[in-house]
């Protein structure tokens, strides 16, 4: 392709290759079964107007469900139908969005959903926890009024190509929030060249020239365990022309590239075999995972195969063999024509499952994800496709008040619109850019890695982003402007212990494995008030890289107060060590790991730990039985300080207000000094 085209040109030459016809997008066939009086009778103008639909009383519904009416089935298996002697009502429910939601650009609809309720229901505060779901063909008049379509059968079907093109066309053409977004970027430093439409030649390995511009598509997986590895050694990138013969790939290899030229795309990125992984001592690696802020933001799309647990499962392993239970029922249109629509049970904590899902368990997918500004994810049971302006699965429109998209906070430029709507509050871009990373960094460390010493590799995408939105100070997965907040953080699930392997100072979130937390904003304010001294901090990397590199050393110097902890005045306030020790998290004291609670505990190690308070403020009391109480515990280490765990109470009228009231006293009496934590 010749990449001095004029941008406009180019586009027009991409459009021609992804230009299709939607006219026969996954339909479901119309024989019904025989639905009983009550379902025949069922109207949709009526709920229309708000009225509700008596659908008879619970042991009727069980004896037409019993006698086969496909309606009264799913009501009957899937529903509470109270009291006896009241009859159910069905009601109907619209999709109403906010300006805020993120799927604003797909309109309020018709009738999409039946409510059920019954003898106990009053007013519902979400309508959609009881409820089936809507659905119809493409083709019936009923579709311009009910969104959602049926499921799809088969993954690799020419109707599942379909429908990502018009996702992608629609995408492109009419997302005002995405339009801008150009289709055209410079590529990678290297990409799997798939071939032109329609060959079916092997795929080779192809580095542009500099500056070389074209459209790409980049691919999300999971590696799987090292059995399954095929990569790009040093040996094999110095090949002339690289050849990756097609039946040797790894299946999901093998899916990707059949979706690239499917979709007429003709470039692929695909970290395994872009990136040298062997041969080099990962120098390769190295400087290219400092580009994946720009390998998937450029990405026309990107491919998410969410299904798959190793790089062998493959995209299309999955096929939706499931019998359709749906109801077809008749749907009523404003105008006076009657369509077609299908009923199915949709539970309310579906949006639960994706989140198991194997590529939203791993932590390298997780800056993926959200780099990318178009992602069609390949789920076990469905499609979905998320860009910056709507989120949509394949069976149509998302119900809003499913919990979906809990794996990560969303894309940046979507926090950034969302901010500039609602921020009310006067929160600097900083503070807000700080809130961010704080839910990212604790939806991160969800996630699992299969070499815990990419731990800030895996997210320096991210930071990159940030970075170059705010010119902030990175400092070993923490924000200079932010740092009296990002250092009161502690662990949900401590694991035993900190990894050998050095990847982070003691006063990182990244030095520990687990799910973290940080204490709210508002606590830590309140605590440490405005005069709070900032401590100041020095991170040195691996010569040859930026602050997004490896970590060799990081050093804290903070000024506080510093007071040992002695076990022997737990015992003089009348607090077992027992008590203390079996629920530790319960008196506000959460350890980093297992084993710094173990040391922490042991007699020998008396005197060996200090609770650090910064100055200022550090302990604020409002009554004599009131505490509010901030401290990072620390060893000492060959003259300086590493963090084990942090403190903080606060606490009215608890038995362990007053038994350490004393204590309390004594950490504001010690003169502040300025110590040094690594």
């Amino acid at each position: 392709m010749d990449h001095k085209l004029p941008r406009e040109r180019q586009i027009k030459k991409l459009f021609r290759r992804i230009e299709e016809s939607t006219a026969s997008l996954i339909s479901v066939s119309s024989s019904p079964l025989a639905l009983c009086d009550f379902c025949q009778r069922l109207r949709f103008q009526p709920l229309r107007e708000g009225q509700h639909y008596r659908h008879g009383k619970p042991d009727e519904v069980t004896i037409r469900a019993q006698s086969g009416c496909p309606l009264c089935t799913l009501i009957a298996e899937n529903f509470d139908l109270g009291p006896s002697n009241i009859p159910i009502r069905l009601s109907g429910i619209r999709k109403k969005l906010s300006p805020q939601e993120k799927a604003s650009l797909v309109e309020e609809g018709d009738i999409e959903a039946l409510g059920v309720l019954n003898g106990y229901d009053r007013e519902l505060e979400n309508p959609f926890a009881h409820k089936l779901a809507l659905y119809t063909n493409h083709d019936d008049i009923a579709a311009p009024f009910i969104k959602r379509r049926p499921p799809i059968q088969d993954f690799a079907s020419e109707s599942t190509y379909r429908l990502i093109k018009s996702w992608l066309d629609t995408c492109i053409l009419h997302h005002p929030g995405c339009s801008n977004s150009s289709v055209i970027s410079k590529l990678p430093t290297r990409v799997v060249d798939v071939g032109l439409p329609g060959t079916r030649q092997d795929p080779t390995l192809f580095t542009p020239p500099q500056g070389y511009k074209d459209s790409y598509i980049a691919l999300s997986y999971c590696w799987g365990n090292a059995g399954s590895r095929f990569v790009l050694t040093k040996e094999m990138a110095d090949l002339p022309r690289l050849r990756f013969p097609f039946d040797s790939l790894p299946r999901t290899l093998q899916d990707a590239v059949t979706i690239t030229r499917k979709l007429g795309f003709r470039f692929l990125w695909i970290d395994a075999l872009c990136i040298i992984q062997e041969g080099d001592q990962g120098a390769d690696f190295l400087r290219e995972s400092a580009t994946m802020s720009a390998v998937y933001g450029n990405a026309a799309l990107t491919i998410a195969a969410a299904g798959a647990s190793n790089v062998n499962e493959g995209i299309f392993r999955n096929i939706n063999t499931e019998p359709d239970r749906a109801a077809q029922i008749p749907y009523d249109l404003p105008d006076g024509n009657t369509g077609i629509a299908f009923v199915t049970f949709e539970p309310v904590d579906q949006g639960d499952s994706r989140i198991n899902e194997p590529l939203n368990t791993r932590g390298w997918t997780f800056q993926e994800r959200i780099l990318s500004r178009r992602v069609v994810l390949f789920y076990k049971d469905q499609l979905s496709w998320d860009c910056t302006s709507t989120l949509i699965n394949s069976n149509g429109p998302l119900n809003p008040h499913i919990r979906y998209n809990q794996d990560s906070p969303g894309r940046y430029s979507d926090y950034v619109v969302s901010r500039a709507l609602t921020n009310n509050s006067g929160k600097t871009r900083l503070k807000e850019d700080s809130d961010y990373w704080r839910n990212l960094v604790e939806f991160y460390s969800r996630r699992q890695l299969t070499d815990t010493s990419d731990k800030l590799k895996a997210i320096s995408g991210l930071a990159q982003l940030i970075k170059s939105e705010t010119n902030d100070s990175y400092l070993a997965g923490l924000w200079l402007s932010d740092l009296r907040n990002q250092l009161f953080w502690h662990t949900r699930d401590p694991k035993e212990k900190r990894q050998e392997e050095y990847r982070a100072p003691t006063w990182s979130w990244a030095s520990v494995d687990g799910q973290i937390r940080f204490w709210s904003q508002g606590s830590i304010n309140y605590i440490l008030g405005d005069g709070y001294n900032e401590p100041t901090a020095i991170v040195d990397y691996q010569p040859d890289t930026d602050e997004f590199g490896i970590v060799l050393r990081g050093r804290l110097s903070f000024k506080g107060h510093l007071c040992p902890f002695n076990l022997e005045l737990f015992e003089e306030r009348q607090l077992t060590l027992y008590e203390f020790e079996k629920s530790p998290s319960f008196y506000g004291l959460f350890f980093d790991t297992s084993s710094d609670k173990e040391e922490f505990f042991l007699k020998k190690a008396k005197h060996a730990h200090f609770f650090f308070h910064p100055e200022q403020q550090a302990v604020r009391r409002t009554s004599e039985l009131y505490e509010v109480t901030l401290a990072m515990v620390l060893k000492k280490v060959d003259g300086t300080y590493r963090r084990v765990g942090i403190y903080m109470k606060r606490d009215g009228g608890t038995l362990f207000a007053p038994r350490w009231a004393k204590w309390l006293d004594e950490w504001v009496d010690v003169s502040p000094e300025t110590i040094t934590i690594e």
